[in-house]
């Protein structure tokens, strides 16, 4: 009888000592007015019997996404209290007063669905310190981050600018605290997770004890330059080298090897180094100058893989060039380093591509000269607007078959090397985009080119069989570059050279009196390599 008591007061005491150690009440100090917080605990309790923990509590509050309005206790819609969630509480205290949340511990909240537009976030717990500015710049759907001052009795705000840069509105970069909840405001659709050891938005957290992948090169911006009959030198300045994935977002250093940081500063014939835990991205370089106005080059990576090595990813004018026509996100690392290497070892390519690494600095002091880009991504897309025409993709994919044409191909030889699908494709790569198309150079090089394959159609044994529909397709192009160049002349406005060739958009003016004849003559010629066609559903657009 005196065993069975003994244990039963054993059990009773084991029982009592699990539920202290369990407990764990979270102390919330409201100021008057409006305190923003998120609990700690995992309770129990309703928004009313919240609200009953204190006289002073007037109301509290929930922000729903979704609606795009407030929940409240004393209306009667917000009927339940969690972690992982913000609430405003509303004291009509005339000093601070502090009440106790009972409630067990929390093992995990998993992700927390986020809308685009304003959220109120609450952090339950932070993995590590980290501030407004450093989770921004990891990830750039956040426009900005808000958190309340009572002793102000307004927001300390740190958002982004109209050049995406991170800017501190209040001279202030808050850090994260558990048991504080922010507004948020997002540009899409996303989730935020802070269950491991680092804060991560829209991404599975990445394995702390996974083997880096390491990606290294050299900064060099007069590497190759010599081979291509252009004058670089390498001036030994110091460039601000970022890590970016492929949507130009900045890694974040909870994705990098302990004790990394991105970007680096790394001077121009230096190397530098990136070890990465992320393996789910694609990932490209920019090193953008710290005292040149807008001098930036890049080179794209492609897929990493755990405890990979990928060396040799050098950051240089052919490399950006060649980036900014062929980054592909679906690419692995070693994939496109081989495909790279095949490139330049193509006499054919290389010419194909030098107009395009002197247009680098060409237009840097010309197009991108007065502007202030201080995102490494933004100024990458600038580049691309300013070189290519265009920043969108199917654009540049026109473009990129137009390149392809020449690999594996030497200069010596190439008219012959080519049939008559390539020599269009080639033709069509100097007008795919918008910005191609109003420059004189490109549209008059294009017609010359496709002129030329229209002239071997009469002698060609395979015009009637297997280059029919091309040679179709060739007299439709040629009638659409004779109105690009006719508008060209119709504007009154033409350039001699592609690197200083005026945007027609920006320089459209209404006619006035009789059309121009240039204009007239290239408007007649194109439609007169049409008239004749008959189209049919497999023709393309």
């Amino acid at each position: 009888m005196i065993k069975k008591i003994f244990i039963a007061i054993v059990l009773i005491a084991i029982l009592f000592t699990s539920t202290a150690f369990a407990q764990t009440p979270q102390s919330i100090t409201l100021r008057p007015g409006f305190t923003f917080v998120s609990f700690t605990t995992a309770l129990t309790m309703t928004p009313a019997q919240f609200k009953a923990l204190n006289s002073s509590i007037e109301d509290v509050y929930l922000y729903s996404a979704a609606a795009g309005s407030f929940l409240s206790v004393t209306e009667g819609t917000l009927t339940s209290l969690a972690a992982g969630k913000g609430y405003i509480v509303k004291s009509g205290a005339a000093s601070n007063i502090v009440i106790s949340v009972p409630g067990n511990v929390i093992s995990s909240i998993g992700n927390i669905t986020l809308k685009t537009g304003f959220n109120l976030v609450g952090f339950s717990k932070v993995p590590a310190s980290m501030t407004f500015k450093q989770l921004m710049e990891a990830y750039s759907m956040i426009k900005g981050i808000y958190k309340w001052s009572p002793a102000a009795g307004s927001f300390i705000q740190v958002v982004r600018d109209t050049n995406g840069t991170v800017v501190l509105l209040d001279s202030t970069d808050p850090s994260f605290t558990a048991g504080d909840s922010y507004f948020f405001n997002l540009t899409s659709d996303t989730s935020i997770n802070y269950d491991g050891t680092s804060i991560v938005v829209g991404a599975t957290p990445v394995n702390p004890n996974a083997a880096p992948a390491t990606i290294s090169g050299t900064i060099n911006s007069a590497a190759g330059m010599a081979e291509l009959g252009l004058s670089y030198l390498v001036t030994g300045e110091e460039f601000d080298v970022t890590l970016v994935d492929y949507d130009g977002n900045a890694v974040p250093s909870i994705s990098l090897d302990a004790g990394e940081t991105n970007p680096k500063t790394v001077k121009d014939g230096q190397a530098y180094s990136f070890k990465t835990k992320d393996f789910t991205k694609s990932y490209k370089i920019i090193a953008k100058s710290k005292t040149t106005q807008n001098k930036m080059l890049s080179t794209f990576v492609g897929k990493v893989k755990e405890n990979e090595p990928v060396p040799n990813c050098d950051v240089t004018p052919i490399a950006t060039a060649m980036s900014m026509i062929y980054a592909d996100p679906a690419k692995d690392a070693a994939t496109y380093k081989q495909e790279e290497q095949a490139k330049k070892k193509s006499s054919a390519f290389m010419s194909k591509l030098t107009p395009i690494v002197a247009d680098l600095e060409a237009k840097r002091t010309s197009s991108l000269g007065n502007l202030n880009l201080t995102s490494p991504a933004k100024l990458e897309q600038a580049y691309k607007d300013a070189i290519l025409g265009s920043t969108s993709p199917q654009e540049i994919a026109k473009i990129k078959e137009g390149f392809d044409v020449y690999i594996n191909k030497t200069i010596e030889d190439l008219q012959n090397q080519m049939n008559v699908l390539e020599k269009l494709k080639d033709a069509l790569s100097l007008v795919a985009t918008s910005g191609r198309r109003q420059n004189e150079t490109f549209v008059k090089e294009s017609k010359t080119k496709i002129k030329s394959i229209l002239a071997s159609e009469a002698t060609d044994p395979l015009k009637d069989t297997t280059n029919k529909q091309t040679y179709k397709e060739a007299k439709i192009s040629f009638g659409l570059v004779c109105c690009d160049l006719g508008d060209i002349f119709k504007n009154k406005v033409s350039s001699t050279t592609a690197s200083g060739a005026p945007n027609m958009m920006a320089a459209y003016q209404a006619l006035d009196g009789e059309l121009d004849s240039k204009a007239k003559a290239e408007y007649e010629e194109g439609y007169n390599a049409v008239k004749g066609l008959t189209f049919d559903d497999t023709d393309k657009t």
